[in-house]
């Protein structure tokens, strides 16, 4: 890698990329592609900073991955494609909804554009990131060989990712494109949090401030979480390496270090004894809405109005990491053990207020499966 294009750099996961990329000293030229230059991202002015000890550039690009050219002119448009020799595309649209032209707009017509792109670049890698999500409503294993199941779709976000895997796939540069799928994925104390997250800290939130969390569900159901930094760590280590090239790669906990949902609450209330947990019977989750309803507030339910996320409490996929893992081993690039993470993010999940919060002062919590 010499010069660079990221798209996302506002994000959590493309912040910490680029922050990897800056601590590079064989990268000369870093682009940051963004709507608009009178709002570069944030994490610009500490990655400018860092890249001037080292004679890089960062330059901030103003630009839309949704439109052709990159909504640069045709001149900017060449001058970029003899330039770049890796591209990390980053920026998606993480809404878990149902619209799925908006989601196509975010997640698919960007990756149209970077397939012109690459025609044009010859030479030039793209490390895509996308999920494991991709699955939908397979269940079992899913390898990093499988896109086309014959599975269906909880949400637009799932499609959509799917829907551009599927067109790098198919394309002319797909010899030149990393699919990077990531499981959930939480950050530290500065990050934020990607698809799917939101649940997770939401559960540990509760259980720190010892409400009762009553789970409507199976409690062997799996929850894969890794950390930012592995992500970001294996999405540029990715890139350099020529095995990788043309390949998917899961970066995942994996079956081994992943945790079942009666675990990952049992470990959390070893930290925090004031944490009470039961398990009610699928059967039993109309009555917990029900509760909620009749309670004014002090049985909340949950997701509940944030019933989008119910699919990530109820996922019946497992995602192996095989190649990943081959490639990245040697390279010193690992998951952390699954003990050792949770601390991490329990540091994390108490030192931020978390964007979604259960009903504040309520002495109960219901959460669905």
């Amino acid at each position: 890698m010499k010069n660079v294009l990221l798209t996302g750099a506002s994000n959590a996961v493309g912040a910490q990329v680029l922050e990897l990329l800056v601590e590079r000293h064989d990268i000369a030229r870093i682009y940051l592609l963004s709507q608009g230059v009178a709002s570069p991202p944030p994490s610009l002015a500490s990655a400018r900073s860092s890249a001037a000890a080292k004679a890089q550039e960062v330059l901030p690009l103003s630009g839309d991955v949704r439109l052709p050219r990159l909504g640069l002119d045709e001149w900017a448009f060449d001058d970029l494609c003899a330039t770049v020799d890796t591209i990390f595309h980053c920026a998606e649209r993480a809404e878990i909804d149902q619209d799925l032209e908006k989601a196509r707009e975010g997640n698919v017509q960007p990756v149209r554009t970077l397939i012109a792109l690459l025609e044009k670049a010859r030479g030039a890698r793209l490390v895509h990131l996308s999920t494991t999500w991709v699955a939908g409503t397979k269940r079992g294993l899913f390898t990093e060989f499988d896109l086309d199941c014959g599975q269906g779709f909880y949400n637009a976000y799932e499609q959509s990712k799917h829907e551009a895997e599927r067109l790098l796939r198919d394309s002319s540069i797909s010899g030149r494109v990393t699919v990077v799928r990531r499981s959930l994925a939480l950050g530290g104390p500065q990050r934020g949090v990607t698809a799917g997250t939101m649940t997770l800290e939401s559960v540990i939130q509760s259980l720190l401030g010892g409400w009762r969390i009553l789970v409507s569900g199976d409690p062997r159901i799996r929850v894969d979480v890794i950390p930012m930094e592995y992500l970001a760590e294996g999405a540029v280590a990715l890139a350099d390496h020529p095995g990788a090239a043309g390949r998917t790669c899961h970066l995942v906990a994996g079956w081994e270090k992943s945790w079942t949902l009666r675990e990952l609450v049992e470990m959390v209330q070893t930290r925090c004894r004031t944490a009470q947990l039961g398990f009610l019977p699928p059967l039993l989750a109309s009555l917990a809405r029900l509760l909620s309803r009749l309670s004014f507030g002090r049985v909340a339910a949950f997701p509940g109005r944030w019933s989008s996320l119910k699919p990530y409490l109820h996922q019946r996929s497992v995602f192996d990491g095989f190649l990943a893992r081959n490639l990245l081993e040697p390279l010193g690039v690992t998951c952390p053990p699954p003990d050792a993470f949770l601390a991490r993010v329990l540091d994390a999940v108490s030192a931020r207020s978390i964007a979604m919060r259960l009903i504040p002062g309520g002495p109960h919590a219901v959460i669905e499966r």
